[in-house]
């Protein structure tokens, strides 16, 4: 979520966060993104809806409360661009998309599991120009041995980011 949020506002996009953790907010802040720690923050931020909803969280809990940040379909002929939700987080099985939520607001699911060789290269130009930060976010640096109690501790959102050190 901090990499994605970071992301798109080097790209300009307008960006608002919405984390439970006060913790992680704070970080976006630090960083020059808008964060909130609530759904209703962020509709009162957004009165209108968001374009772009990225699901970052792999809860499925939070799926009601992201598709109600969704633009409403307006009920005259005025255009309408119908907002688009972007699931990024990994989730550990199947979710539910509340139908008639997501219907209602014309919303189009994307699911982008894979990356090209272009966007790591961007990534990694943005982090050598210092233009996306990231050290802020490493809560551990470790040995590739440690790989199953860091994928416990990730799994059970006990740390936000650990990075694996392959060399001395």
């Amino acid at each position: 979520g901090q990499f994605s949020a970071r992301l798109h506002a080097l790209t300009g996009a307008k960006v608002l966060g919405v984390d439970l953790s006060e913790e992680r907010v704070a970080l976006l802040r630090s960083v020059g993104v808008d964060a909130v720690t609530s759904i209703e923050d962020a509709q009162a931020i957004l009165p209108d809806g968001a374009d772009v909803i990225v699901d970052a969280t792999g809860a499925n809990g939070i799926v009601p409360s992201a598709i109600a940040l969704a633009n409403e379909l307006p009920w005259d002929d005025s255009h309408f661009n119908a907002s688009r939700y972007v699931v990024q987080g990994s989730y550990p099985e199947d979710f539910c998309i509340p139908y008639q939520a997501a219907f209602q607001k014309r919303l189009t699911f994307l699911l982008p599991r894979d990356a090209q060789p272009r966007d790591f290269r961007t990534v990694l130009d943005f982090i050598k120009r210092d233009k996306l930060k990231v050290r802020d976010t490493m809560t551990e640096v470790v040995k590739p041995s440690d790989a199953p109690r860091i994928y416990r501790a990730l799994q059970n959102r006990e740390i936000m980011t650990a990075v694996f050190q392959w060399h001395d």
